[in-house]
């Protein structure tokens, strides 16, 4: 479910550069049932970094959340977070390491499921303000990991 967060989240702050759209507008860009051309988590994940509205690390942290999500949703086995697999990607994820060294102060994790919540929740936030930042002009705030400096 908290990948569904960040896809809408994402979605919202995409949208907050483009100009007004209409409803059917936003339908024929946005609907996966309808193939818009960033109907999926994964197209609007490319569209964001190709919009310097992410960092490289904030994007490989997205498109490992919508890997390990598609992997829960599809697989024909029984699919947990001590799946040596699902292990080994939630390890891959990064924006935790950037917190912590940006802070210094963060506890260790208990394992795979409490760094992928972690990592779902920090990037929500980090989305969420870059949306407040973009409907208010400010297009260059918010946690480091998230945006891309290099305009």
């Amino acid at each position: 479910m908290g990948a569904a967060y960040l896809e809408r989240a994402l979605e919202a702050l995409i949208e907050s550069r483009f100009r007004p759209l209409a409803a059917d507008e936003h339908a024929r860009i946005f609907s996966g049932r309808g193939g818009g051309s960033l109907g999926t988590f994964a197209a609007k994940i490319d569209m964001a970094y190709a919009m310097k509205l992410l960092a490289p690390i904030a994007r490989d942290d997205l498109k490992l959340v919508n890997h390990l999500r598609n992997t829960f949703a599809h697989s024909l086995h029984k699919v947990s977070f001590s799946n040596p697999t699902i292990e080994a990607d939630c390890k891959a994820l990064k924006v935790r390491e950037v917190a912590e060294a940006a802070t210094g102060m963060l506890k260790p994790l208990a394992g795979a499921k409490d760094r992928f919540c972690w990592t779902v929740h920090t990037l929500y936030g980090g989305l969420i303000v870059a949306l407040e930042d973009s409907r208010s002009g400010k297009f260059d705030t918010g946690p480091r990991a998230l945006h891309d400096k290099n305009n």
